[in-house]
């Protein structure tokens, strides 16, 4: 009966022990950081615009980070709102990036952590917008960041982007961004 006593006692240390048997108070929550635009899945939504969603989905493609991803991983958070029947690099065989693979090891190579897109609609001639088709030019600026923190320019592209839906009340997807 004795052993028996012992045990419950020693079992007893031991589940305190392991559950911190204190009055501290309970560890901080784990911080959530906020997404940072370009580098999270987008969705699509009904109420954004044409240029928007072009802007928005260029922006997702062309922002990387060459260290800690591949190069498919942004378009693959942009497929969401891309249309199914779009021709894009991370449904293909190989993926590649705006400058091509060399570009990406470049990054690498030089220890850029972040390639920030900055993309606006320009003013260039456009075909006309109907209620399921639109289209325009884009100007994409990539800005480097590196390991330490330090801002490069980077380079300057021009995209023709086209966006559809299948009804009007439907989300606009882009159905191409292609350099000219």
């Amino acid at each position: 009966m004795r052993s028996a006593a012992r045990f419950v006692v020693a079992a007893a240390v031991i589940a305190s022990a392991l559950t911190g048997c204190s009055n501290d108070e309970p560890p901080p929550k784990a911080q959530i950081e906020a997404p940072e635009l370009g580098y999270t899945p987008i969705a699509a939504d009904p109420a954004r615009t044409a240029e928007d969603t072009m802007v928005l989905v260029a922006e997702t493609v062309f922002s990387v980070r060459p260290l800690s991803e591949e190069p498919g991983d942004a378009w693959r958070r942009a497929d969401p709102v891309l249309s199914e029947t779009g021709t894009f690099p991370h449904r293909g065989p190989m993926v590649d990036v705006p400058r091509g693979r060399g570009q990406w090891f470049d990054w690498q190579g030089r220890g850029i952590e972040r390639v920030v897109a900055h993309v606006k609609v320009t003013d260039e001639e456009h075909p006309a917008d109907t209620d399921t088709v639109a289209a325009r030019v884009l100007a994409v600026d990539l800005e480097e960041i590196g390991q330490d923190g330090t801002h490069y320019a980077g380079d300057s592209m021009t995209y023709y982007a086209m966006v559809t839906r299948s009804d009007p009340d439907d989300p606009w997807r882009v159905d191409s961004l292609m350099q000219p």
